[in-house]
């Protein structure tokens, strides 16, 4: 590991602030879906519809991981978001998820 890999590297316990698994993806000229611009395909619009990529196992670990403090080389390398506790980042994709889904109504 370099030193540049030390400093990046996130300390135990930590995640990154990164909205991107609940907000973002990037289309590949060849199909391929990515989560970011950090990390390999999570699938292929050949293989599967995006639902389905965007639903799928490596994409809910992904938002599992980072959610409870255990991301994946990817993201504990990552340059672009910052280090995060779990809870600051559950907060977050809280507040995101309530500007997109509507809040439920009472019956009656």
């Amino acid at each position: 590991m370099t030193e540049i890999d030390t400093i990046r590297d996130l300390p135990e316990g930590m995640t990154r602030l990164c909205l991107d698994p609940w907000q973002y993806v990037e289309f590949q000229t060849n199909g391929a879906v990515t989560p970011c611009c950090n990390r390999p395909a999570i699938g292929t619009l050949e293989m599967q519809s995006l639902e389905d990529i965007l639903n799928g196992e490596a994409a809910r670990r992904l938002r599992a991981d980072l959610l409870t403090g255990h991301p994946d080389l990817h993201c504990r390398r990552c340059h672009i978001r910052a280090p995060a506790q779990p809870n600051e980042l559950r907060s977050s994709v809280s507040d995101l998820l309530a500007e997109v889904v509507p809040a439920s109504r009472p019956v009656g």
